[in-house]
């Protein structure tokens, strides 16, 4: 991680609790102001202009304390009031800025110099941020008076939601946990789904994966899709991947120096594996050539993109210098042709010289 990136982190944190702070303090002040200003309002050497605003003031506050004080009644005895609800939002948004600064620490700061891969990295941070909201949330609604045997009634509320419109959210929230902990998609794999969709998996959230393409295009994906679709990974079990380049041969052509010139090319580019070393497969005789196959490693599937074009080339150059002929395919058309009595003698003796020998005796 960059020195620059932690810098910027930190920054954004400093910031947001030095506002926070800010904010706390003027409310401070402002609270010793109001009391001091109708502390003096009260007394009777004050003017009467600042007794009349005092105690507008006083009833203006007093409405305030009344509607942030209603109590709102929850069934079994217990109530809540606004102000608890307000302090309990507060606390919600305050969980998310912390969840979210210490998530940055840890993959910035703890993480990376424990040198997990990638995808352990996003699991561990995701799966800690998730535990702050939730634990978080759960005191924001003890704060706020709603007592927790209660939610059972959200429970139902949410599962008659969820039986009328937020399957595919649910849906996709607990593929992303799956995808979290099973990790048959990790961050920074490079996949290729069933509609020739692909690239690198850049962020696995709570509902969606992000895929960066190779025209660096951002595609959001459903975590669902992802859990029921088929995926090729190139990246698993390990980045390391074998290629295959087919070409034919002319039949006729020196087999031993089509092997050569094949190894010869795979060798000498510097994207190709020296272990396991590249081979030559002769795989068969077919309709208009020889079939060859080449076969090598590469270390990813960036590698595999650059050398199946930069083989071919070299392939098709080697082949010219060395007169191996690649062939077209090629088909030869035999034409059966019918003598009649009706052509004229010159014409007939013409076709019968040209037809082969059997087709003469097949005549006679």
């Amino acid at each position: 991680i960059a020195k620059g990136e932690v810098e910027a982190d930190f920054k954004v944190t400093r910031k947001v609790i030095d506002f926070a702070s800010v904010i706390v303090c003027i409310i401070l002040v402002l609270s010793l102001w109001v009391a001091t200003f109708i502390d003096f309002g009260s007394t009777p050497a004050a003017p009467g202009p600042i007794q009349a605003a005092v105690s507008g003031v006083g009833g203006f506050l007093h409405v305030a304390v009344g509607v942030l004080g209603y109590k709102l009644g929850l069934g079994d005895g217990s109530y809540t009031t606004p102000f608890k609800i307000l302090i309990g939002l507060a606390i919600i948004a305050l969980s998310f800025l912390i969840a979210a600064a210490l998530k940055r620490f840890l993959q910035n700061r703890v993480l990376s110099r424990v040198r997990l891969e990638k995808g352990i990295e996003h699991t561990i941070s995701s799966v800690f941020t998730y535990l702050i909201v939730a634990i978080t949330v759960l005191f924001a609604l003890s704060v706020a008076g709603v007592p927790l045997r209660s939610l059972a009634f959200f429970a139902g509320a949410l599962g008659i939601g969820i039986g009328f419109g937020l399957q595919n959210i649910i849906n996709n929230f607990v593929s992303g946990l799956i995808l979290l902990f099973e990790r048959p998609v990790r961050v920074g794999d490079v996949i290729m789904l069933a509609d020739n969709l692909g690239g690198t998996v850049e962020r696995i959230g709570p509902r969606s994966t992000t895929i960066i393409t190779p025209d660096n295009i951002a595609v959001v994906v459903p975590n669902a899709r992802l859990m029921e679709s088929q995926i090729v990974n190139w990246s698993q079990p390990t980045d390391r991947i074998r290629v295959h380049i087919n070409v034919g041969v002319a039949y006729g052509s020196d087999l031993e120096l089509v092997k050569k010139c094949l190894l010869d090319v795979a060798q000498r580019h510097p994207m190709v594996r020296k272990y396991p070393e590249p081979m030559v497969r002769f795989d068969k005789f077919g309709d208009s050539a020889l079939i060859f196959e080449l076969i090598y490693w590469v270390d990813n599937a960036y590698a595999r993109w650059v050398t199946l074009s930069d083989l071919n080339f070299a392939i098709d150059r080697a082949f010219r210098e060395n007169n191996i002929t690649i062939p077209f395919p090629q088909q030869d058309l035999h034409i059966r042709s019918v003598i009649t009595k009706e052509l004229p003698q010159e014409e007939r003796g013409e076709i019968e010289k040209a037809m082969p020998p059997e087709e003469l005796k097949k005549k006679e």
